[in-house]
């Protein structure tokens, strides 16, 4: 039962079926002195099923997982100004325990091995989106912005060594950092079901990265230094 009026948005246990899995949520107001409903609060946790999740996340078909996993949610909406849109954050974090993950290191995961994930996503209705993801060592920054009734991705920072990051002023996703184990022929053969919208070249930016162990074309080389920029009409690849 949930239960909303003019000052008020209460439900202290809703409880449902998502990916495979129960959650259970409850519903506040962020300011329950408030003269009007001016924020919500949402907590909540649940467990899901992996073999449902890359489907639900948007991976390519060759990225399988199975098993479960434990989550945790937390929601916040605050209106700023009357009959204006109400701004959100959603957190949503997980060890991975318990999750199998079959892809290209170095995202390869055994279930029984933790895995500290954490997403925020920052949306402002008809402006900007930002969403920050952490797994491992891994740590994505990404900005959106609605146009014409669509998100489309705008720029991001990707890099793979744990170290700062921060979102860049230009278009395009950065790659940057020390990456482990690179097998271009698994990510190659990942592929994709669908026809993209976008060519690479539209939302890839600068690449500047190190691997420790690439593999290319029946070839394994250490300690590479790779640089990888695009123009209008070509890759310029060191």
């Amino acid at each position: 039962e949930l239960v909303v009026a003019r000052r008020d948005i209460r439900s202290s246990d809703l409880r449902g079926t998502f990916l495979g899995g129960p959650f259970s949520i409850a519903v506040a107001p962020g300011d329950p002195s408030a003269p009007e409903l001016d924020s919500v609060v949402v907590e909540g946790s649940g467990r899901a099923a992996g073999a449902e999740l890359p489907a639900f996340i948007g991976l390519p078909a060759g990225i399988r997982m199975s098993g479960n996993l434990d989550w945790t949610l937390a929601f916040g909406s605050q209106r700023q100004q009357q009959g204006e849109p109400w701004p959100t954050q959603l957190e949503v974090s997980s060890d991975l325990r318990g999750l199998a993950i079959e892809a290209p290191p170095p995202f390869a995961k055994a279930p029984d091995d933790p895995r500290r994930t954490g997403l925020t996503l920052d949306y402002s209705p008809g402006g900007a989106t930002e969403v920050d993801v952490r797994s491992g060592a891994a740590h994505a920054r990404l900005a959106f912005r609605d146009r014409d009734g669509k998100t489309d991705f705008e720029r991001g920072a990707l890099r793979f060594d744990d170290r700062a990051l921060s979102l860049p002023a230009t278009r395009g996703l950065q790659i940057h950092g020390d990456w482990p184990d690179f097998d271009l022929g698994r990510w190659l053969a990942l592929g994709g079901d669908s026809p993209a919208r976008r060519t690479l070249s539209d939302w890839l930016g600068p690449v500047n990265v190190r691997l420790a162990r690439a593999r290319l074309y029946g070839y394994e080389l250490r300690d590479v230094a790779a640089v990888l920029a695009a123009s209008d009409r070509h890759w310029q690849v060191d």
